[in-house]
């Protein structure tokens, strides 16, 4: 993506968390000034040292969230709750990213209301497309009709978001999120290496991936081409879709571990629940849209990327090693 510089006041939500954080490095790098709301004394000094003004204020407060936001040109809502779960099947471990979809966004939507802010900047999931039995899918395409229960509050939040006229609005749908820093791929890791990681069923069936790093430079290009976009809802993964089971067969390949077992449909519906198996098996392929033709993912695939997370951590073990 290009470096120019992008003049504007950023509001951002979420931004401590493993995208907001490479969004606020990013802008900054591009003499953006960001706004950063913060929770935490923890997290106020993380985002002071990387240059952001901080806000501190409650995000399902509309009144805070007005004041929060004032003098800003536009608003990243990149704030979410995933559950630090291997099997997060229960509608309370979703609670608290509901609410930061639904009352988040309408706090968030009333502040740039009431400060004339025109850009509005929403992250979301391409699994609102549901089970599509591994068709092509591009940004319109509807979503299914019938939605996992802690997806419904997504469709909430982007309908939310288009209803309100009065400021302009990017929806970004982005694939399953991966990087080295976040539990879900430490996990992942860890569930591969200890054959934890089974091929469910024939394993036929098609995920969309983007790293994190990608999904921080996707956000950046959006408001970088904010009128070209304006007021439309975008995929963005590595638009290399892969069927499961080469995934989980390219992860043991790439960690050196032994070769996934194969778990029966029923049994897996037993163990994680039907809407778990639901989420997991979904299947359909996003294809890139011609008007973000210019956009090209850093990693190629989600198997080239997770083996630059192993070089990484290698790399750092290495290094420590070298000065201890």
């Amino acid at each position: 993506m290009s470096n120019l510089l992008i003049p504007g006041r950023v509001f951002i939500t979420g931004a401590t968390g493993v995208l907001g954080k490479r969004v606020v490095k990013s802008l900054i790098e591009r003499d953006t000034a960001v706004v950063a709301l913060s929770r935490s004394a923890a997290n106020s000094s993380q985002l002071s040292q990387a240059g952001a003004e901080v806000v501190k204020g409650n995000l399902f407060n509309p009144e805070e969230m007005i004041e929060a936001t004032k003098n800003c040109d536009a608003i990243f809502h990149l704030a979410t709750h995933i559950p630090r779960k291997p099997i997060p099947n229960k509608m309370k471990d979703w609670k608290e990213n509901d609410k930061i979809r639904t009352v988040g966004t309408k706090a968030l939507l009333q502040a740039a209301v009431t400060n004339n802010i025109k850009i509005f900047i929403q992250e979301s999931v391409t699994i609102l497309y549901g089970d599509r039995n591994g068709e092509t899918v591009t940004s319109e395409t509807p979503i299914a009709k019938e939605q996992i229960k802690w997806t419904k509050s997504a469709v909430e939040m982007e309908n939310m978001i288009r209803d309100e006229k009065r400021t302009g609005h990017i929806i970004i749908r982005f694939g399953s999120f991966y990087s080295e820093d976040s539990w879900n791929t430490t996990y992942l890791f860890d569930s591969i290496r200890k054959r934890r990681f089974p091929i469910i069923g024939k394993g036929d069936f098609y995920w969309n991936l983007i790293s994190v790093d990608d999904a921080a430079d996707a956000v950046v290009y959006s408001y970088q081409n904010f009128q070209r976009l304006k007021n439309k809802t975008i995929n963005f993964t590595d638009f290399s879709p892969i069927l499961y089971k080469d995934f989980a067969n390219g992860m043991a390949a790439l960690t050196g571990s032994k070769k996934p077992f194969s778990l029966p449909v029923f049994l897996a519906k037993l163990l994680m629940g039907k809407e778990v198996l639901n989420f997991i098996t979904n299947s359909y392929r996003i294809q890139q849209d011609d008007i973000i033709a210019d956009w090209k993912p850093k990693y190629k695939n989600c198997l080239e990327g997770m083996e630059s997370i192993l070089h990484n951590k290698k790399e750092t073990i290495n290094n420590n090693f070298k000065t201890t």
